[in-house]
Formats: structure tokens, sequence, C-alpha cells
């Protein structure tokens, strides 16, 4: 079953207690791989999820488009060949 989620989507309720363990191990898993990357790849990736555009980005850690785009790139790649 999936989470129910509140409206700062935070997770609030789970109707099994096996769907709050694989969703905790999956976040747990995502927390160490993202750790495990590059300081300036993290913080590309930590900005673009705050909503930060690509120049916003670039203005901020003083880095081109072509530069985000590729941690960007790379790091969905990863994400998808390691956990999909």
């Amino acid at each position: 079953m999936k989470p129910i989620y509140n409206k700062k989507g935070e997770i609030t309720d789970y109707s099994d207690e096996g769907a709050f363990k694989e969703d905790l191990e999956n976040r747990i898993d995502v927390y160490y791989f993202l750790k495990r990357l590059p300081a300036r790849q993290r913080k590309v990736i930590d900005l673009r999820m705050k909503k930060y555009t690509y120049r916003e980005i670039q203005d901020k850690l003083h880095i081109s488009s072509k530069t985000i785009r590729k941690y960007l790139l790379e790091t969905g790649k990863q994400i998808g060949d390691r956990f999909i």
C-alpha cells in the first residue's frame, strides 16, 4: 500500500507495516547514495530540489548550465541504475 501524505508532503500513515519498512529502507538507500556524491554535485541536486532554476544555480555556484545538466543527468542515471 502507498503512504498517506499531509499538505506538507510528510507521511502521516501507512496501511501496513511492510509498506512503512519498504519506504524507510528506500529513503535510507537514497540518503547514503546522495551522501557519497561529490559535494558540488550534491549541492546542485539540493538547489534543484528546492526549485531553483538553472540560472539561479549558475549564479549561486558559478558553474555553467552544461555542468548543471551533466550533474543532474548523471545522478538521475545512477539512481535509475541503482534503484529501479
